[in-house]
């Protein structure tokens, strides 16, 4: 008998620190450990593993039932297992589509929708001067559309975050002028309402203008971070309406005699930890580890509106962190771009933070058909612990095969959020997109692979978009659409003129 025998907490406590695919198969044996992990969250909640279960749309994980979350847990399984054990293209099982024509969105070869974020059942992305926020478990998927102070912008950058409750999303977007007379940036916070009586009513928060030269927008409530061309960064506490621009002091010795020694940290990646006011940061030289610095909490109080003049803001140098300094996995500087994909749970207790590399095998050269020379391509992804500081690493090796043929198209470098890959593809041009897969975990995959996906027909037959010149002749342009991958869920969205396709492997 052994543990049918045991009480109910006392099985719990065994089955915690399990696999989500040890707790499936622990509830399948019998029906009475069946009914006490479906009656008990717990049993898959504080799984070591549990990052690996995508919910369903429309569900959070405070609010959804125990046998939606076993449903959830054990759809998870399914797909992480067959997208590790397959080395065929996956063709698409279901689709269905969104209409946007409300929406009137002039896509063409030049505008089409961008800085896409996907959370439970909540879709937002920005086109031109408005964000669209859509949700997809309603039938009819309510939508709406923000527009943003600055319409007559020349760029927009835009962050996003939704808070605990699941019922407000907060938008920071970032509108930059580059008229010929003006150089300079307003920042824009707008917090949206998610809640089904009040879905889209918007409240405008913050709003203030800033000094040109930024490159990204980092949003973490009740910070936004700007990092900036200079190798510099800005940060605001949008709520206390404080705010300074910053240089990190670069306390590292010069390793060579005739290396630059560098005053200042060449700030190329940032992140805003997740719980502390703090801020961790991977430089341009010194990319074999990782600074964390301090959020001051002595920044002054920004009293100006839409000034773009930077004599608004204080200026300070400040020293980082010196531990912890986790170290990357590659003893030397590594030429290529980190991108930080995102925060996972690995535990009650446990989270980590994925970075993602493409990297070039200098010494593994192939041999195109027309006599080109190209590097094998590595998707790599470190995982820090951020409660122990220690370094985990994956690679991911492409094959050349796939590399040199022009139907297929890689996905890893544009990363919109932790297993969301995007691209944006010329409509009838490809046949296939891979995707890297990480290890989600025991049982769900022992060896990192990667996702062969055939494409839908809304992506593989030719379509164009017709404009006309400045003669007002029509003109038919080849589409070029974005679309996405969320490698947890199986699903890839498709954005097209007319709206979006929301296609199931």
């Amino acid at each position: 008998m052994g543990i049918l025998v045991m009480p109910p907490e006392i099985i719990l406590h065994v089955l915690e620190g399990m696999t989500v695919q040890d707790v499936i198969n622990v509830a399948q044996t019998c029906q009475l450990l069946r009914d006490i992990v479906l009656s008990n969250k717990q049993a898959i909640a504080n799984t070591r593993d549990r990052c690996a279960v995508s919910l369903p749309l429309g569900y959070a994980s405070k609010t959804i039932s125990g046998p939606e979350l076993y449903a959830a847990a054990a759809r998870s399984v399914a797909v992480s297992k067959r997208f590790s054990s397959s080395n065929k293209s996956l063709k698409p099982r279901s689709e269905q589509f969104c209409d946007l024509c409300s929406l009137t969105l002039p896509w063409g070869r030049e505008h089409y929708p961008s800085n896409f974020y996907l959370r439970e059942d909540v879709l937002a992305f920005q086109f031109r001067s408005s964000v669209s926020v859509i949700k997809l478990d309603s039938p009819t998927h309510i939508l709406t559309s923000i527009r943003f102070k600055n319409e007559d912008a020349s760029a927009y950058k835009v962050a996003y975050q939704m808070l605990d409750s699941g019922e407000t999303l907060i938008i920071a977007a970032l509108a930059i002028d580059r008229s010929e007379d003006v150089q300079g940036e307003f920042l824009q916070v707008m917090e949206v309402s998610l809640a089904e009586e009040t879905f889209g009513t918007t409240l405008s928060g913050f709003q203030i203008g800033m000094p040109g030269g930024t490159e990204t927008v980092h949003l973490r409530d009740p910070y936004i971070v700007l990092n900036l061309h200079s190798g510099r960064c800005r940060i605001v506490d949008w709520r206390a309406r404080t705010g300074i621009t910053f240089a990190v002091l670069d306390d590292m010795p010069a390793q060579e005699e005739d290396e630059i020694e560098f005053e200042e940290l060449d700030i190329d990646t940032v992140y805003i930890h997740p719980n502390d006011p703090m801020i961790l940061i991977v430089d341009s030289h010194w990319n074999t580890m990782i600074f964390f610095i301090d959020i001051p909490t002595d920044m002054p109080r920004l009293t100006h509106w839409a000034s773009y003049d930077s004599s608004h803001w204080n200026k300070r140098q400040i020293a980082p962190r010196e531990a912890p300094r986790p170290q990357f996995p590659w003893s030397e500087r590594l030429d290529s771009r980190i991108v930080i994909s995102g925060l996972r749970s690995i535990s009650p207790t446990t989270q980590v933070l994925d970075f993602l590399t493409t990297e070039e095998v200098a010494d593994d050269l192939i041999t195109t058909p027309d006599r080109m020379l190209i590097h094998k391509t590595i998707v790599s992804r470190m995982s820090l612990n951020i409660t122990d500081w220690t370094m985990r690493s994956e690679r991911i090796k492409m094959n050349s095969k796939v590399l040199i043929n022009p139907d297929f198209r890689l996905l890893g470098s544009d990363v919109a959020a932790e297993g969301l890959f995007s691209m944006a593809i010329w409509v009838g041009q490809s046949q296939t997109l891979i995707a890297p897969k990480f290890n989600d975990g025991p049982g769900h995959g022992d060896n990192s692979s990667r996702v062969k996906l055939l494409l839908p027909k809304c992506l593989t037959a030719p379509r164009y978009s017709t404009s006309k010149d400045h003669a007002g002749k029509r003109l038919n342009n080849q589409l070029l659409v974005p679309t996405f991958f969320d490698v947890r869920q199986g699903i890839l969205y498709v954005f097209i003129d007319t709206g979006f396709h929301i296609v199931h492997y």
